[in-house]
Order: C-alpha cells, then sequence, then structure tokens
C-alpha cells in the first residue's frame, strides 16, 4: 500500500524543518549570550530633562553603594524651597528614595541626594523609575505647592 510513503514524505518533511528551526533558535540563543541583542540603556532625566517649566532634570546619577542623586536646575526668577521630593524606583525590584528638603537659588544647579540608600547594588544595570518634585516659591504670600513628575531611566554606575 501507499501509506508507508505518505508517513515517510511527511517525516522528512517535519526533519528538514526540524533542525532548520533548531537551527535558527540556537543561533538566535547565541546571540542573546553574547549580548548583540541587548541594546543599550537609552539614558534620560524625564522627557527633554523638564520637571516643570523653569526646572530642568540635568542629570540622575544611581550608584551601586546605593545612593541617588539629582541635579536640578532652577530657571525661574525666583528661589524655590522643595519638599517632598521621591523617586520611587520601578525596576529592577522596587523602592522608594527619600531626599531632605532644601533650596535653590535662581540660575543654579543643585545636586540633590537621597537620604539613605534606595538604589539596589547592580552596577551596569538599567534602572528605571519615577521622581516626583515638589516645591513653593520662596517670596509668596500663599505658597504654591506644584508638582513634577517625571521618568527617569538611568544605567546603575558603579560605587
Amino acid at each position: 500500500m501507499n501509506f508507508n510513503r505518505k508517513g515517510q514524505a511527511a517525516m522528512e518533511f517535519l526533519m528538514t524543518y526540524g533542525w532548520a528551526i533548531l537551527i535558527a533558535i540556537i543561533a538566535i540563543a547565541a546571540l542573546i549570550a553574547f549580548g548583540v541583542l541587548n541594546p543599550p540603556v537609552q539614558e534620560v532625566c524625564g522627557t527633554s530633562g523638564v520637571l516643570i517649566t523653569g526646572l530642568s532634570c540635568v542629570k540622575a546619577i544611581p550608584t551601586a553603594n546605593g545612593n541617588m542623586s539629582i541635579q536640578v536646575t532652577n530657571n525661574l526668577q525666583q528661589k524655590i524651597d522643595y519638599q517632598d521630593m521621591t523617586f520611587t524606583i520601578l525596576s529592577p525590584g522596587s523602592a522608594t528614595c527619600n531626599f531632605a528638603a532644601g533650596e535653590i537659588s535662581p540660575g543654579a544647579t543643585a545636586t540633590i541626594t537621597s537620604t539613605a540608600a534606595c538604589v539596589p547594588n547592580q552596577a551596569g544595570k538599567g534602572m528605571k523609575g519615577d521622581l516626583v518634585f515638589n516645591y513653593f516659591f520662596d517670596d509668596a504670600a500663599s505658597p504654591m505647592y506644584p508638582s513634577g513628575n517625571i521618568r527617569i531611566v538611568q544605567k546603575i554606575a558603579s560605587a
């Protein structure tokens, strides 16, 4: 009968394409293992670095020793006082960095460092999180508390 010929053709078809698929999977796995398919982390301090109109996030510096530093420039015409500043880490892991209250003079750039270790000890890995920045004008009769909320994506620097 012809049943054996149909079975043999189907088996040859599966073996031929099976080997081709297996080789493709091995090649893709090798590319991933050697880092060819891992794109570099696009380091961003907010959307174009703007916290709120007049305030710029110049750079965020997470380090493997656990500290988080954020450089903020005050392009406003008056001094601001900031408070309740937090950075919530979304990956890797989850944690919240808190920052002490302070002030930034007009035209000045301040480096604000977390009050305690909060960054995971994973140097070279990408980190993503949300920064909430609450401030008020120092000379305002009734203080305003606008809030800036930006997404920061940075590579964790070695300690």
